[in-house]
């Protein structure tokens, strides 16, 4: 990705930042990059306060993640609009939001929506293990059995393939992940079940 900075922007703290106006050259990854980075620093701030986290602003986030966006439509790369789970493409104009495919909107979001964050991390860990064909999209996750995934109340965390088959790639992720993996937060009760299938499925 390459960008410019244009202009010098005053934050709301009173200080000045150079602003992105202008990306070329904008990949898919770099559209994961900003999604993650504007959930990470969501999450920070309920931690630590708007005060104790440093660093680009959520203005300045949104601003980049435009810039990202147009950058994709503009050399014809798909753009899905609300396929993050976040508010960020929200924030986009009405003109982006018409230019991008599909919609997907979430559902039975918890108040901070934390757990949609481990669960974007869970599936970023899917594809690095090459095992992302078990991922099932939320709006068709009422539609698959509630056995494909390690949370079975909440229909969260899948780890069977489309047939129904265990991968044992993706369980191997799964006990990784629950146990804390790239500082998500630990679930030890998901992490011991997970464990459980994956020492069942090498034994079968």
């Amino acid at each position: 990705m390459d960008f410019k900075f244009l202009q010098v922007k005053k934050l709301d703290d009173g200080s000045y930042a150079p602003a992105i106006s202008v990306v070329s050259n904008a990949t898919h990854k770099d559209h994961e990059d900003i999604h993650y980075l504007y959930k990470l620093r969501k999450a920070n701030v309920l931690l630590l306060g708007e005060e104790g986290v440093k660093g680009l602003q959520a203005s300045q986030l949104e601003e980049i993640h435009t810039a990202i966006v147009t950058s994709m439509i503009g050399s014809d790369k798909s753009h899905w609009y609300n396929d993050y789970y976040d508010d960020l493409d929200d924030k986009l104009s009405e003109d982006l939001k018409e230019k991008s495919e599909g919609y997907y909107k979430p559902e039975n979001k918890s108040m901070f929506n934390l757990e949609d964050v481990d669960e974007a991390m869970y599936y970023k860990a899917l594809k690095a293990a090459e095992c992302a064909e078990v991922w099932v999209e939320h709006d068709s996750r009422k539609e698959a059995p509630v056995t494909h995934f390690l949370d079975l109340e909440n229909r969260k965390y899948p780890y069977r393939n489309q047939d129904g088959s265990v991968n044992a790639k993706a369980l191997s992720v799964l006990c990784d992940y629950a146990d804390g993996r790239d500082g998500v937060v630990k679930r030890p009760f998901l992490g011991a079940r997970a464990k459980r299938l994956f020492v069942k499925t090498g034994k079968e």
